[in-house]
C-alpha cells in the first residue's frame, strides 16, 4: 500500500485531536504547493460531456450541405479525421455558424491533445470565431479556457473560463475551471469566489477539496485549508 493512501486509512478511525495532528504536515505541503503555478494532478477542468455535446445536434443550421450528424457520430467514436471532414464543410457553407466552427475547433483541439500541437492554433482561431458569432456560446468559451489551461497560459484561461460562466452561471464545471485557472494564474481570492459558486453536488468531490485547502492555504486561513483536508483525508 502506497503511503498516502496507508496515511489515509490510518486517519479514517483515529481520534480527532490525532486526525489533526496527522493533518497538520499535509497542510503544510498544501501552503508549499500554493505557490506553485499548477493544480495537483487531477485538478485540470474537465472535457465536455457527450449530453453537452448533443445539444449541438438539436441547433438551427443555416445552408445545405453540411454532414453535422455523421460528424458527431464519428467524434463519439473518436474517428477525429472523418469528423474533420465532416464539421470543415460546415464552416465552408455557413461561415457565421458558431456551432459548426465550434465542432471544426474541438477537432483541432483533440488532435492537439493527442500530440499534435500544430493544431492548437487552429482550435484557438476555431473557438475565437464560435464566440465572435454567438458571444454567449459557453462550449465554445469553456473549451478555449481548457486550450488556454493545456498551453499553461492560465491569466487567459481564467478569462475564459469567466466568460464561460457568465454565459451559464449555473454550470458547476465553468466555476471550477475559474477556480482553477485563477489559483494557476496567482489569484487564489478569485478562486475562491468562483469555489463558492459550486453547488452542494460538487463541492465535496475530492478535486474540489484539495483546491479548496490550497486556495484557502494561498489566501493564509488556515483553519479552513485544514478543514478541508480533514474532510478529504
Amino acid at each position: 500500500m502506497k503511503a498516502s493512501a496507508l496515511a489515509a486509512t490510518s486517519m479514517s478511525g483515529a481520534e480527532p485531536g490525532a486526525r489533526r495532528r496527522c493533518i497538520a504536515p499535509l497542510l503544510a505541503l498544501a501552503m508549499l504547493a500554493a505557490g506553485c503555478a499548477s493544480l495537483p494532478q487531477g485538478g485540470a477542468p474537465s472535457a465536455p460531456l457527450p449530453e453537452e455535446l448533443r445539444r449541438l445536434e438539436a441547433a438551427p443550421l443555416a445552408g445545405p450541405g453540411h454532414d453535422l450528424d455523421a460528424g458527431m457520430r464519428e467524434l463519439y467514436q473518436g474517428n477525429l479525421d472523418a469528423a474533420a471532414k465532416c464539421f470543415n464543410k460546415g464552416p465552408k457553407l455557413d461561415p457565421q455558424n458558431a456551432n459548426l466552427n465550434f465542432l471544426s475547433a474541438l477537432v483541432y483541439h483533440l488532435r492537439a491533445a493527442g500530440g499534435d500541437r500544430t493544431q492548437g492554433d487552429l482550435a484557438e482561431v476555431g473557438y475565437r470565431l464560435a464566440l465572435k458569432f454567438d458571444p454567449n456560446h459557453w462550449l465554445a468559451a469553456y473549451q478555449l479556457g481548457r486550450l488556454y489551461w493545456e498551453q499553461r497560459r492560465y491569466g487567459e484561461a481564467q478569462d475564459a473560463f469567466a466568460r464561460a460562466l457568465l454565459a451559464e452561471p449555473e454550470n458547476a464545471r465553468a466555476a471550477y475551471g475559474l477556480a482553477a485557472a485563477s489559483y494557476a494564474a496567482g489569484d487564489p481570492l478569485t478562486a475562491k469566489v468562483a469555489l463558492e459558486r459550486l453547488p452542494a453536488s460538487s463541492a465535496a468531490s475530492s478535486a474540489v477539496l484539495r483546491t479548496r485547502a490550497l486556495v484557502h492555504a494561498a489566501l493564509g486561513e488556515r483553519g479552513a485549508a485544514e478543514q478541508n483536508l480533514l474532510v478529504y483525508y
